[in-house]
């Protein structure tokens, strides 16, 4: 049923994670703080109604049959072209299209106190896309809650396809109704992200991998305050920070540490792990526009950030990017860790 919310806790019953089966979604985290204070710190909506009509932006849901862009809704593979629907914009095509895997409802069990899977089946010419895919996303919670895992998976028949798919959480550790004020004296970290994909004014990658040596308010290689430079990027954060060893690691099995997100206020930190070639690091630039938030809330500019890990946006226009497409029997993999703590500092 697309209303299910399954609940995750661990034995303490210090974390919490909240699931929705309609995009698989992540409703609620409950974290304690350095002096054991529990907050929720994801953004989201009580009402699930607002997530199967697609009014939320993307709150915590796993986003595909692609996540991010496809410049232009069209795309040609093995000599055809695929035209998908126009959802930015009436330009080109996000997370999927209209009705993305975010919106569609999941198939959700419990396997145990800490452990749940949902799986979903998209059919061939689905949001315009070839080919039939079978999905699953498995979230694991660790039982002391000092981390939640999430393994994303499937497999392609029928016909190739592009397959990318990304959690979509907006974090604010301060807790979810902190505020932007609050998101901005976050420190990001993202020791291994040294280049980066510039994009146009419409946000499609222009194809160059770029040092962000090159670009100071880019670089978080060394950890800096979210709003140090954000007023130097036009609109906002809302980028492909490249963590693949090299352009050609596309698919390993290799966990990197894509970030370390962290609010001294609190104590409470995040450190983000993955399997994936990229992080879309995402300011939360058009919050302002969606419905109310949890327990009344009302979402601002920057009340939230999102780190995306993903296949590079744009990825089915760009040969030099690693790779998203996925031939008959071919078998998707992607996890994405959140490992939690707190510092006394």
């Amino acid at each position: 049923m697309a209303d299910c919310i399954i609940r995750l806790e661990s034995t303490t019953g210090h974390v919490r994670v909240d699931l929705l089966a309609v995009g698989a979604t992540i409703q609620k985290l409950f974290l304690p703080d350095r002096n054991g204070t529990i907050q929720d710190v994801v953004l989201g909506c009580d009402d699930i109604e607002f997530y199967q009509r697609g009014e939320t932006p993307y709150f915590g849901g796993i986003v595909g049959r692609v996540a991010n862009r496809i410049g232009h809704g069209e795309f040609q593979l093995h000599g055809r072209t695929h035209r998908v629907a126009l959802n930015d914009n009436g330009k080109h095509c996000l997370h999927g299209g209209d009705v993305g895997f975010n919106r569609v409802a999941w198939k959700g069990r419990r396997v145990s106190d800490c452990h749940a899977t949902f799986e979903y089946h998209s059919n061939d010419g689905e949001e315009g896309f070839p080919g039939h895919v079978d999905v699953c996303a498995d979230y694991e919670l660790a039982e002391d809650g000092s981390s939640l895992t999430i393994t994303m998976t499937g497999v392609v028949t029928g016909a190739a396809t592009p397959l990318n798919l990304a959690s979509h959480g907006y974090f604010n550790l301060g807790g979810h109704d902190a505020g932007p004020s609050c998101l901005l004296n976050h420190e990001l970290e993202m020791p291994e992200a040294r280049q980066y994909t510039p994009v146009d004014a419409e946000h499609i990658p222009t194809g160059e991998v770029r040092s962000v040596e090159r670009d100071p308010a880019m670089d978080f290689t060394i950890a800096k305050r979210i709003g140090k430079d954000i007023d130097s990027v036009p609109g906002g954060y809302d980028h492909n920070y490249v963590l693949s060893a090299s352009m050609d690691d596309d698919r390993a099995s290799t966990m990197r540490l894509a970030a370390v997100l962290y609010h001294a206020d609190s104590g409470r930190g995040m450190r983000v792990y993955t399997t994936a070639p990229g992080v879309q690091f995402y300011s939360g630039n058009f919050l302002e526009a969606h419905p109310p938030g949890k327990d009344g809330a009302v979402y601002t500019k920057h009340s939230g950030c999102c780190l995306e890990t993903q296949g590079f946006p744009d990825a089915v226009h760009h040969p030099q990017f690693p790779s998203i497409i996925y031939e008959p029997g071919d078998e998707y993999r992607h996890v994405v860790k959140y490992e939690f703590f707190t510092s006394e500092k």
